[in-house]
């Protein structure tokens, strides 16, 4: 894959297929980034995408459990070629202390976040992330 394949108009047709599913375009290139960079089959892929209303700022969540790694992920995808910034990126920074400890795992748990997010954290057994 060449760097100008991720160009969005190059981008268009690779996501085609995850478009189908219904999902929007940045979630479609999650789905992408998941079976084509992470290498996972269809089903483990769809299984991490969380993406809905309330997902506190979790797109997709995959634990990899031979690592003992789990990797908070967003789907952004922008239109015109232009640099990105920071302010995503400590966005998702703030996200991430969602999953600081324990009982911060258990609040989203018990709180208002999706049932997806949420059953993606019970399926994988996710109590926090230690930095």
């Amino acid at each position: 894959m060449k760097s100008d394949d991720l160009k969005y108009r190059n981008l268009k047709e690779l996501l085609s297929r995850y478009e189908e599913k219904g999902r929007g375009e940045s979630i479609a290139f999650l789905n992408w980034f998941l079976e084509n960079i992470f290498r996972l089959d269809g089903i483990e892929a769809d299984d991490a995408i969380c993406d809905r209303p309330n997902d506190r700022g979790i797109d997709g969540l995959f634990v990899d459990h031979n690592q003992e790694m789990i990797y908070v992920l967003q789907g952004k995808i922008k239109q015109k070629e232009s640099t990105l910034g920071d302010a995503s990126l400590r966005e998702l920074a703030g996200t991430i202390t969602q999953l600081d400890n324990e009982e911060s795992v258990q609040s989203l748990l018990d709180g208002g976040a999706n049932e997806e997010l949420k059953r993606v954290l019970r399926r994988n057994s996710v109590r926090w992330i230690q930095f």
